[in-house]
């Protein structure tokens, strides 16, 4: 007789977050190879893409508001063993992704220069910026069916999938960035267009390899009959649940954008310093991202099944191994920070920059690595709009407010942005902590 397996176990938890930690990693290496093919055509390229992508990332998080939402409804459907509606909720994900894809698009037509004028894009990135916006935007329905399968898979704890497909993705982008960015034979150097076709093209084999696995190894169907009649009550119960959840997201997003007017008017150096630093200090957190969503879908499923206590342990052993991990990760990264610019060609100034930057990254990384799991464990257990207020309170006045004070009245510069983004990670991980404790996501069970 085979035994059962043990799902609020720290083996059964690492069992699923490997797959997720090597599809970050392969997402993480491919784009700092992305960004060195680009440096190498243009340093200007870069900072052109980060503006493009501090718009880009506002908009598509439209996305994952529904994503998450399905990530959410599956796993406490899975739990409370409520499988006779699992297939409207991947139907009703899709064509609402799908719909939302097409409201993003025209924004990006519409609107994606005010958004450069609002952030003081200084004039030398704002051409290449623009092509990479309207080239990846006018294609953003592959990134929503993307996202939405790529949920519908975490919610089943299929994770090994996603890594496979990772794989697929990231190998497509490098080979289309070689011949694209560069040129190769025939085919001429496309520069920032290259990066941003190379992109799209990724995104199609993904999402189509997503789509076969979908209708081969799951047992749901996506059909329009699951439609009729339309199911409005779920639909309501999707967007209570993907509205509040995209919204901490959807704030920090915007006060980044904020953030980012100030970091233009430090001149291009801080621009393309901000760009390095997020870039390569994005590995510390890999841990902490893939346990967060293997957290969340395990404490869907725990408290679906209404066991609130297994949920709690799987909460506090996952916070504990993020936040151990994650500074010592952060600590490894400030001390080859030099050797690393290096390779991407960056000059002496940007390089002094990034390491100041780098030490105080330390700090934002250990507040981010609990900050990150409680929201996570706190949304899979249904406890939504807590957070959400918390999430835009503290963006605006740490963030944003103390940002502006440290770096631009008290001329701190990028350092102090930096610091005052690191105090905001630490003060809502804390609050969030106390929150878990309180134990009032005990009555906030969805299914």
């Amino acid at each position: 007789m085979t035994r059962p397996v043990q799902t609020d176990s720290f083996r059964y938890m690492l069992s699923l977050v490997w797959p997720i930690f090597i599809e970050l990693l392969l997402q993480m290496l491919v784009g700092n190879v992305d960004q060195m093919m680009v440096a190498r055509y243009s340093q200007d390229a870069v900072g052109a893409i980060a503006n493009a992508n501090q718009v880009l990332n506002i908009l598509l998080l439209v996305f994952s508001m529904m994503s998450m939402a399905t990530t959410i409804l599956v796993a406490q459907s899975k739990g409370a063993q409520n499988h006779r509606q699992l297939e409207v909720i991947y139907t009703l994900s899709c064509v609402v992704n799908l719909f939302l894809s097409l409201l993003v698009s025209a924004a990006i037509f519409l609107f994606g220069d005010v958004f450069f004028r609002w952030m003081n894009v200084p004039a030398v990135f704002i051409e290449p910026a623009r092509e990479y916006m309207h080239i990846v935007g006018g294609f953003c329905f592959l990134q929503a069916l993307f996202m939405t399968f790529s949920a519908i898979f975490r919610s089943n704890q299929m994770m090994r999938t996603g890594m496979l497909v990772s794989i697929v993705v990231n190998i497509a982008n490098v080979l289309g960035n070689a011949v694209l960015i560069h040129g190769l034979g025939p085919i001429p150097a496309l520069g920032v267009k290259g990066a941003a076709i190379a992109t799209n093209f990724s995104r199609l084999a993904g999402t189509a390899v997503l789509i076969f696995v979908f209708y081969h190894h799951l047992h749901g169907r996506i059909r329009l009959a699951h439609l009729r009649p339309f199911p409005t009550k779920l639909l309501m119960k999707l967007l209570a649940v993907g509205v509040p959840s995209g919204g901490e997201s959807f704030s920090y997003s915007i006060s980044q954008l904020v953030v980012m007017t100030f970091i233009n008017s430090f001149g291009p150096d801080s621009v393309t310093a901000k760009a390095y630093c997020h870039m390569i200090s994005s590995f510390a957190v890999l841990y902490c991202l893939a346990v967060s969503q293997v957290t969340q879908v395990l404490v869907g499923h725990e408290v679906g099944a209404r066991r609130f206590d297994a949920a709690d342990r799987i909460t506090k052993r996952a916070a504990l191994s993020s936040t151990m991990i994650t500074t010592v990760c952060s600590l490894i990264i400030c001390t080859l920070i030099q050797p690393v610019l290096t390779l991407f060609g960056a000059t002496p100034e940007v390089k002094a920059l990034c390491q100041k930057v780098m030490y105080i990254e330390i700090l934002l990384q250990f507040g981010r690595s609990f900050n990150m799991l409680y929201i996570r464990a706190l949304q899979g257990a249904g406890d939504i709009r807590y957070p959400i207020t918390i999430g835009i309170l503290d963006n605006w006045i740490t963030v944003v407010g103390l940002g502006f004070v440290l770096g631009r009245v008290l001329g701190l510069g990028l350092p102090g942005v930096w610091l005052a983004m690191a105090l905001d990670e630490n003060i809502r991980g804390l609050i969030f902590i106390f929150r878990w404790r309180s134990g009032k996501w005990k009555t906030k069970v969805l299914a």
